[in-house]
């Protein structure tokens, strides 16, 4: 009888232990995650947060390594709509997956929430362990080699593209021909034989970054982008799309962001297109003002788990008004990560 009542006790200190136990999925599907993302975002946008909350329910059942945004922004929808139990169990995904305790305390909506139910001492109890498990999951190699490689592709970009091309604008094309052979021996060379072997080096395989203007919370974003940095750099001259199966494969997986995938399509379809391959747009950076192509793009975007495009649109003037607003004094937005909201 001691032993039940102890594994009972155990049991309902964890909310999200007897979830992992029973809804862990055997084969992750990264993109379904990604369409009940878009959805909830979607109804967000729609100020219906019941039903975002329900989106990311279910999103959350597809993966075992959500991104440590969309944990972030269901604990704010879950403090909007007073789920206590969502909020628990979304503050121990989230932590899982790097969130630390600042960033709710810096963020008014979670701070109120967390102070009027009292939960401080809930994050302090779990965030450890839960600390443990997000720095177990990293794979050290990986995130040290695309750290180099960042820094590599970022100091010669910054030398020549960035500096010598504006002081010596008449020489801007010796310039930049001269980055671009730099980043494709990065590329070609160094980043595609490491994501062959190893996978994409995304969040899931080595972390999320704190991006963002330094001392203020408002403009964070909790992303990695220094391999789609590169890609992008890389793609920004007419290029071949030889490693585009590989990038898919590598959404697939869950390794490469839907997003980040698109990006760097958007960037082969405006720099290389019709010199070596035909690439069609997503939409997603570089977009098409051609109306006749926007039922294709929002159809390839629906294969990725993305929403149709004209709905960045709407997250452009969302952020922008809460810029506006946090400038007068309101801080409790909940967070799509685009712009200030």
């Amino acid at each position: 009888m001691f032993m039940a009542i102890t594994l009972c006790i155990a049991c309902k200190s964890d909310p999200e232990k007897k979830e992992s136990t029973t809804s862990t999925p055997i084969q992750p599907d990264y993109i379904a995650y990604q369409s009940h993302i878009s959805k909830a975002e979607k109804h967000i946008l729609d100020s219906i947060y019941v039903d975002a909350l329900k989106e990311y329910d279910t999103a959350f059942t597809l993966v075992d390594k959500p991104l440590a945004k969309h944990c972030f922004t269901a604990m704010q929808v879950s403090a909007t709509v007073d789920s206590l139990d969502h909020f628990k169990k979304y503050s121990l995904k989230g932590m899982r997956r790097g969130l630390l305790p600042q960033y709710f305390k810096e963020d008014s909506l979670l701070n109120g929430y967390l102070k009027q139910k009292e939960l401080y001492p809930f994050i302090d109890e779990n965030f450890e362990s839960s600390n443990k498990i997000y720095e177990e999951s990293i794979n050290t190699f990986l995130k040290d080699t695309i750290l180099k490689l960042s820094r590599l592709d970022d100091k010669w970009k910054v030398h020549y593209r960035d500096s010598l091309a504006h002081v010596d604008p008449d020489n801007n094309l010796k310039y930049k021909t001269t980055y671009d052979s730099i980043v494709s021996s990065i590329v070609e060379n160094q980043l595609i034989p490491v994501i062959e072997e190893y996978g994409y080096p995304g969040e899931r395989q080595i972390g999320f970054e704190n991006v963002g203007p330094r001392n203020d919370p408002f403009r964070r974003a909790f992303a990695q982008n220094r391999a789609k940095l590169i890609l992008l750099h890389y793609y920004s001259l007419p290029k071949a799309c030889k490693y585009n199966d590989l990038f898919l494969s590598e959404v697939k997986k869950g390794n490469m962001n839907p997003n980040h995938y698109a990006s760097i399509i958007d960037f082969q379809a405006k720099y290389g297109k019709d010199t070596y391959c035909q690439i069609q747009h997503y939409n997603e950076w570089h977009a098409t003002k051609d109306s006749t192509q926007f039922t294709a793009i929002n159809k390839r975007r629906k294969t990725l788990g993305l929403r149709p495009f004209q709905e960045r649109l709407q997250k452009n003037k969302r952020g922008q008004k809460a810029c506006k607003e946090i400038k007068e004094g309101n801080f409790e937005h909940i967070k799509l990560f685009y712009w200030c909201g």
